[in-house]
């Protein structure tokens, strides 16, 4: 086995979470006795209990690891990591749960290395291009995954479900519209095997509250949930987040009551698809279904109007800079959210007055995030905006921010992906006078686009 360093792979950033913050995982790096089935399970540790780590300790890997993959996996800790977390780097749970889990267990370890490789060897250069060598590591990571199925006890089940979110965070991360899905399809499949379904993660750990929450984000802003709905009910989301309220998913930060919403509409719209279906039918009362729709999503717009961000992870953010990007990046979903439930319910072109006027106001606040460390976060707004954009004046300036966020992100986005979709819709609706479903569109492309990254 590679025996390494701890402090010189993981980096500074890391070792800090780890040892001040500590994690349930950590004992079982360091004593082999350790039931994970229990450890992982638990709650977090009292701090008193949780072994401070030397920065000098050496640590052996599962696995041996040649000098390319420790470089790899080395990457992944020091550079991803950080970038997938929009709160302060202390909150970075994804720390605490990938890397001592990489420590532990081989098949986490290469979906890690995986990933890490493919960023270093794919940079500045198109995703697309086969990464060979990326692709050995996520064959091992899946092999791995289909043993562990075959005996799925409860830590086989955690292992598996952090591999499954590791790859599907990786994939949308690089702007994938296929592979992703794949991932999250089989983590569902999975999780259906387990009592209870989805609510057998709330009895899980905070680790496995958080990888949860992950899901759940993901399963919101696929564009495939526009058509199908949600993996499961918004309302075992919504129970999911009011209970984890001591930690957060790092990629959602303040943004978790805003995305719940924009999940209500998901389920609002493919209610109403279901329902439009037997308008020819005699039975059915059509006015009184578009009635209750129009009621639906009028409610649904005044709770997302008066929603407010979740202030238990603003009070952490360390200047006013940071706390202006955070209410700013919460602003831009509410406007999104808004604009979006009158799309897909009331079907309202952009040039509708009601339109344009959150189309002002969502381009202003988005120019202002788009020069800032949130910039990755943006998929949802961007493609919003890019949707509702009808002058000359104001498709050129989303072109200008696409291309903004193009040249800073590369193709370590989605953004390439989503101004492709943008430009045909422009070209479909060129006065801006149409609805224009952008889920068609990228149905029509064959793919699934995740815009959580």
């Amino acid at each position: 086995m590679t025996t390494v360093v701890y402090k010189e792979v993981v980096g500074e950033t890391v070792m800090n979470i780890l040892t001040n913050h500590g994690s349930s995982m950590i004992n079982s790096i360091f004593d082999e006795d350790i039931n994970l089935d229990d450890e992982f399970l638990c709650n977090f540790l009292d701090d008193a209990l949780i072994p401070k780590i030397s920065p000098t300790l050496e640590i052996k890997l599962p696995v041996e690891l040649t000098e390319n993959e420790l470089s790899y996996f080395e990457f992944y800790c020091k550079q991803i990591l950080p970038e997938l977390c929009i709160l302060p780097q202390e909150f970075n749970f994804y720390s605490k749960i990938y890397v001592p889990m990489a420590f532990k267990e081989k098949a986490v370890l290469y979906s890690l290395v995986s990933w890490g490789c493919k960023v270093l060897k794919n940079n500045g250069l198109n995703y697309l291009i086969e990464n060979k060598e990326a692709n050995e590591y996520v064959n091992k990571v899946t092999t791995t995954i289909e043993i562990n199925n075959k005996y799925l006890t409860k830590e086989n089940f955690i292992v598996n479900f952090c591999c499954y979110m590791a790859l599907v965070c990786m994939e949308i991360s690089f702007g994938d519209v296929n592979e992703w899905s794949n991932y999250f399809t089989s983590c569902f499949n999975m999780i259906n095997k387990m009592p209870g379904n989805f609510k057998f993660l709330r009895n899980c750990s905070t680790e496995g509250n958080l990888l949860a929450e992950n899901f759940a984000y993901f399963d919101v802003l696929a564009s495939q949930s526009n058509e199908n709905g949600t993996f499961y009910p918004i309302s075992d989301y919504h129970e999911l987040f009011s209970k984890n309220s001591n930690a957060h998913d790092p990629l959602q930060g303040c943004l978790r009551p805003i995305i719940l919403l924009i999940g209500e509409i998901v389920t609002l719209l493919v209610e109403y698809s279901s329902l439009q279906a037997s308008f020819d039918l005699p039975e059915c009362d059509k006015y009184e279904v578009i009635s209750n729709m129009i009621q639906k999503s009028n409610d649904l717009d005044k709770q997302i109007q008066f929603t407010k961000p979740d202030l238990t992870c603003l009070q952490f953010l360390k200047t006013p800079q940071e706390l202006e990007n955070h209410l700013t990046l919460f602003e831009i979903f509410q406007i999104s959210a808004q604009i979006y439930l009158r799309q897909v319910i009331k079907k309202l072109p952009p040039v509708v007055p009601e339109i344009e006027m959150l189309f002002f106001h969502l381009k202003h606040a988005t120019t202002f995030l788009v020069k800032t460390p949130l910039r990755k976060n943006l998929g949802f707004p961007m493609l919003i905006l890019g949707v509702s954009a009808t002058s000359k004046s104001d498709r050129t300036e989303v072109r200008q921010l696409f291309e903004q966020l193009i040249q800073s992100c590369g193709y370590m986005s989605g953004y390439q992906k989503l101004w492709i979709v943008v430009q045909k819709i422009w070209d479909l609706n060129s006065n801006g006078t149409l609805y224009v479903d952008w889920y068609k569109v990228t149905k029509q492309f064959g793919w699934r686009l995740n815009l959580g990254r």
